[in-house]
C-alpha cells in the first residue's frame, strides 16, 4: 500500500490542529485545578499558568507531553501538581536552588576550608610624599604609596639610580634610543621616558 504523501496545506492544517488540542487540553486542566493560582490567584493569561510537581519523585510525566493520553491519566497526573502562574513557580524553584547551592557549599568546604581573614588595619606614609595611608595588616609586606604617580616616580627613579646624569646626557648626544636601552639593558619604552624627562630638566635649566 503506497504511502500518502503531504501537501504543505495538509501539514500546515496538522501543526494547527495539534497545537490547538494542546491549547483545548492546557485550558481543561487549569478548569480542573481551580482556574487560577494558587498562591496569588492570577489567572488573566493561560500561558502564564504552569503545572508545578510538589514532590519531583512521583512525576510519571509532564502535563505538557500528554496531549494523546486518556483525560482519567492526566487527571491522576494533575493531581501530583500545583497550579502555580510564572513568577510564583520561578520562586518556589528559587528557594529549591537555595537550599541545594548552601548543601553544596557545606560539601565542598568540609574539602576545602574557608580561608581565615586577617583583622586589623595599620596606617603608613607613602614613600614619596610622606601622606598617612590606611591598609590591612596582610598588606604590611608590600610596598605602599598613595597614588599611581608616587609609586611610579619612586620604582621609576630606582631603576635608573645606577646610571648618572652626565653619562645619560652624553649617551642622548651621541646615540639613539635603541641603542641606549641595549648598552644599559633598560626597556626601550622607559628609555625613551628617560630622554623626554632628562631633555625637560635641561630645557628648564636654560631658561
Amino acid at each position: 500500500m503506497a504511502t500518502r504523501k503531504l501537501t504543505d496545506a495538509r501539514r500546515q492544517y496538522l501543526s494547527w490542529r495539534i497545537s490547538e488540542e494542546r491549547r483545548k487540553l492546557k485550558l481543561k486542566a487549569i478548569e480542573y485545578k481551580g482556574g487560577c493560582c494558587e498562591k496569588c490567584g492570577y489567572k488573566k493569561c493561560p500561558a502564564s499558568l504552569v503545572f508545578h510537581h510538589m514532590d519531583p519523585s512521583k512525576k510519571d510525566y509532564g502535563i505538557s507531553s500528554s496531549s494523546s493520553r486518556k483525560w482519567v491519566k492526566i487527571k491522576s497526573e494533575l493531581d501530583k501538581c500545583a497550579l502555580l502562574c510564572a513568577n510564583c513557580h520561578n520562586e518556589l524553584h528559587h528557594e529549591v536552588f537555595k537550599i541545594k547551592r548552601e548543601e553544596t557549599y557545606k560539601k565542598v568546604r568540609e574539602k576545602v576550608p574557608e580561608r581565615k581573614k586577617t583583622s586589623g588595619t595599620f596606617t603608613f606614609n607613602c614613600e614619596k610624599c610622606n601622606r598617612k595611608i590606611t591598609r590591612y595588616k596582610s598588606q604590611s609586606k608590600n610596598r605602599f604609596f598613595c597614588s599611581r604617580k608616587c609609586s611610579n616616580e619612586i620604582i621609576y627613579n630606582e631603576s635608573w639610580s645606577d646610571v648618572s646624569e652626565d653619562k645619560l646626557i652624553e649617551l642622548i648626544e651621541t646615540l639613539s634610543a635603541k641603542e641606549i636601552s641595549i648598552i644599559l639593558d633598560k626597556n626601550l619604552s622607559s628609555v625613551y621616558r628617560k630622554i623626554k624627562y632628562t631633555r625637560r630638566l635641561l630645557t628648564n635649566k636654560k631658561d
